[in-house]
């Protein structure tokens, strides 16, 4: 087998531009369009990483040399001992390289989550994480780590969907066997603060394609159902599996397509929420200008009160007063009359 061939590149030792290949060759071979040329073009890659790998290991291998203890004449430089041989350099081919089944997996992931049919449907989420073609790659501390990284980057899962993944990985979770760091990836605190929202943005947009061709998109896949006389429901498990199975056949040649239409809705949605707060916002005004306008009344009533207590207690501190006064009038008088009466010997 010319592995070359299958990569489409020459011969290289370069790991990127093997892996760069190796992208591009896999996105024309779908692997459920063409599961032989999928089998042999991974197999291709995989021999063309070890050569790689090896080549480079042998080159930072330098011949050893031996200073010969013979009788050289003085001054001359010792001969290499001719009897040392490089030492012989071996490739571990039992670690097998698990770069495409990673690439395999992301993509298909990536393409669940553009569908909104999918991206909170738990049950999708069970048959695609269990599928034994990935099973290999949850054993994996960092694949896993990057798992979680994937979750957090992406836009649109529901509280249920999260607490979901997290269930899945914690299985993968072996007692004693933390990673570097001691730290499980469901520790992760982008995805300890995604867990706790209990609403989230596409809430708004509710669960379905919305323009022209993502609609189109998913009636040709039920379409394909129906010619078979059948009905998808995505209440039934056996209805989610086939139609995930059809859906990735299609979305395969649609891939950019998906992603435009997942990324207009999260812009839609943004647009939606920014509204949604911009009249939030202009409500909480209107009632704060109320609020102040019922204040400003309140502290005029309460005003108007005081004055007229004042003025009640002013008029009652002017009538104590003229009747003191004239209480004390009537006491003068009353001495005056007395003095008179004592004056002509009454």
């Amino acid at each position: 087998m010319n592995i070359w061939k299958y990569l489409g590149i020459e011969p290289t030792t370069d790991i990127a531009q093997i892996r760069s290949a190796y992208a591009r060759q896999a996105k024309m071979c779908h692997p459920e369009e063409h599961p032989a040329e999928f089998k042999m073009l991974q197999r291709a890659y995989k021999t063309a990483l070890q050569y790689a790998k090896y080549k480079k290991k042998a080159q930072t291998v330098q011949p050893r040399t031996e200073q010969k203890t013979s009788n050289c004449p003085p001054g001359q430089p010792a001969e290499p001992y001719a009897g040392a041989a490089a030492p012989a350099v071996s490739y571990d081919y039992s670690e097998i390289d698990t770069y495409g089944d990673r690439e395999q997996f992301f993509r298909k992931f990536h393409l669940i989550v553009y569908n909104p049919y999918l991206i909170n449907h738990v049950t999708a989420w069970q048959i695609f994480l269990h599928d034994s073609t990935f099973t290999a790659l949850f054993q994996n501390d960092d694949f896993r780590a990057a798992f979680v990284k994937e979750i957090c980057s992406l836009y649109g899962f529901s509280r249920e969907a999260l607490l979901y993944f997290e269930r899945f990985l914690k299985q993968f979770q072996k007692p004693g066997q933390q990673p570097e760091g001691g730290v499980w990836e469901t520790e992760d605190p982008v995805f300890r603060r995604r867990k706790r929202r209990h609403i989230r943005l596409s809430f708004f947009s509710g669960n379905g394609f919305r323009n022209k061709e993502g609609k189109a998109f998913h009636e040709t896949i039920l379409a394909s159902f129906s010619r078979a006389g059948r009905t998808i429901d995505l209440n039934r498990r056996k209805d989610v599996e086939d139609y995930i199975r059809s859906y990735l056949m299609f979305a395969g040649a649609n891939e950019e397509k998906l992603a435009r239409f997942y990324q207009k809705r999260k812009y839609q949605d943004l647009k939606l929420l920014a509204s949604c707060s911009a009249v939030t916002i202009a409500i909480l005004l209107l009632v704060s200008l109320a609020e102040r306008e019922d204040e400003r009344e309140k502290a005029k009533e309460q005003e108007l009160f005081r004055q007229e207590v004042l003025t009640q207690q002013e008029a009652e501190y002017r009538r104590s007063f003229m009747k003191q006064e004239a209480e004390e009038d009537t006491d003068r008088l009353l001495e005056t009359y007395r003095a008179w009466r004592a004056d002509f010997g009454e």
